[in-house]
């Protein structure tokens, strides 16, 4: 159940009187109490207040949120093209600025009240549903059953024209479902196909819907035509929009700052939650690493050190992978960066005990092996001293580019004769000592060339009378 109720007494009592002239407001405030009550209030649907422009925005919206309601709703005035919606100071806007003003106080009081246009209007901008009839492209499923049984559409429609929302169908005779056939609503059931061109063209039908259906009604017309109220939606929608666009937007799109701030908030979460998901199967040396993290983020100094260890771009790729085979039930190992860029430091994540032993600068130079092994440069124990020091790999270096530069020569060489003999280079990979495999060509016979012969002319023939003498040998000069 609804309560009609447009505001404070002197905004209620514009248009809600007796015949007698008495104000009716003390009696829908006792009406209001009522519906508060513990037996009565699954029957409350909140205020309707019908909007007058002439009214205080503020005061209104004031009058009806400190009585608790449990929802708001704020409804223009019933109008066509045949009778528009006075506009007292001529403005094609004024109820979306009257709407506005009762937006910008809603936000201020930290909307303590649900109103249902608002909510509506920010549903569908954020691409979800409508939430009233009166905006949206979503099919209306009403129907309004008198007290004499009569089934008629919304009852919004006896203000377009004399016997507009009949229908013909009754309770006694008639299903429901002959109402949903009847061609007044299934035209209000087509979404975007249901509304007109020009509202079909406009940006922001998806959040309008065209307005309410009866507002669209013109003699000329009928109901395929934009809302009475369309410049006042249009502008009511798109205030709305820029008002909420950077309450909605989260500053890390256009603060690099809080970017980072953000996403160096998610690495500690993943963190925690990987802690969490190890449940002490971390082992004593899992535990001894948390508590010093604990330990270095006590002090300013040690929070920064950790935000750029925990800002490095593989710290997060291992947190990955790592709940990833904890919830697999996988075995979990350390942190690998051998396979990494080979460089010195070794990633800021990568714990202390799989660090060299024995590593120098000068070592570092030589060797692009962080710890011990065979290299496969140098062919040395992996220190970077390789078979010949420091200078192994040196001489690979130089080797590996003159094997290069002859197996280049070989390849054009071979070029070159497989394009004079008709073949083609089939290449083929060896190798499996663990080196660099070397890359072999052969020749394969290719395909006879193929030849296409014309038909000619005859030769022309003259019959021979007396032999030929034959030519006389040129002499040889020097």
């Amino acid at each position: 159940m609804g309560i009609s109720l447009d505001g404070d007494r002197a905004a209620n009592d514009r248009h809600r009187r007796y015949a007698d002239g008495r104000s009716s407001h003390a009696r829908v405030l006792k009406a209001v109490d009522l519906l508060r009550q513990e037996r009565y209030r699954h029957l409350d649907l909140g205020l309707l207040c019908t909007v007058d422009i002439a009214n205080d925005p503020v005061a209104v919206l004031d009058a009806l949120t400190e009585l608790r309601p449990p929802l708001i709703d704020f409804l223009l005035p019933h109008a066509t093209w045949a009778e528009p919606p006075p506009r007292p100071d001529g403005s094609p806007t004024a109820y979306a600025a009257w709407l506005l003003t009762v937006f910008d106080r809603w936000q201020e009081q930290g909307r303590p009240v649900p109103v249902r246009l608002f909510s509506s209007v920010l549903s569908t901008l954020d691409g979800g549903p409508s939430l009233t009839e009166s905006l949206g492209l979503a099919p209306t499923d009403l129907v309004v059953v008198e007290t004499d049984g009569q089934l008629e559409q919304v009852d919004s429609l006896k203000s377009a024209y004399e016997g507009a929302a009949a229908t013909g169908f009754d309770v006694f005779t008639h299903s429901f479902d002959e109402v949903a056939a009847h061609p007044g609503v299934r035209a209000r059931q087509l979404g975007l196909a249901g509304v007109s061109a020009t509202c079909r063209r406009c940006p922001v039908v998806r959040s309008c819907g065209g307005g309410l259906y009866t507002h669209r009604y013109s003699p000329a017309g009928g109901f395929d035509n934009p809302s009475v109220y369309c410049a006042d939606l249009a502008a009511l929608i798109r205030g709305i929009e820029e008002r909420t666009a950077a309450a909605c937007e989260s500053p890390a799109v256009r603060d690099a700052g809080e970017l980072r701030a953000a996403q160096h908030d998610l690495t500690r979460t993943l963190l925690a939650h990987l802690h969490d998901s190890l449940d002490g199967a971390g082992g004593e040396t899992w535990a001894e690493a948390w508590a010093l993290a604990a330990e270095v983020e006590s002090a300013p100094a040690g929070q920064a050190a950790l935000d750029l260890v925990l800002a490095h771009p593989y710290t997060r790729t291992w947190l990955l992978d790592t709940l990833e085979a904890v919830r697999a039930g996988r075995p979990v190992d350390g942190p690998r960066w051998s396979g990494w860029p080979h460089r010195w430091p070794p990633p800021p994540y990568a714990p202390v005990s799989t660090w060299p032993s024995r590593w120098s600068t000068a070592k570092a130079a030589s060797s692009c092996r962080p710890w011990g092994g065979p290299d496969r440069r140098g062919g040395g124990d992996g220190d970077g001293a390789g078979a010949g020091g420091g200078r192994g790999l040196r001489r690979t270096r130089r080797s590996g580019r003159a094997a290069h530069r002859a197996r280049s020569r070989r390849g054009r060489a071979l070029a070159a004769r497989t394009r004079a003999g008709g073949g083609r280079r089939v290449r083929t990979r060896s190798g499996g000592d663990g080196r660099r495999p070397r890359r072999r060509t052969r020749t394969r016979p290719g395909p006879e060339p193929r030849t296409r012969t014309r038909p000619g002319p005859e030769p022309r023939t003259r019959p021979r009378t007396e032999p030929r003498t034959p030519a006389r040998p040129r002499p040889r000069t020097r």
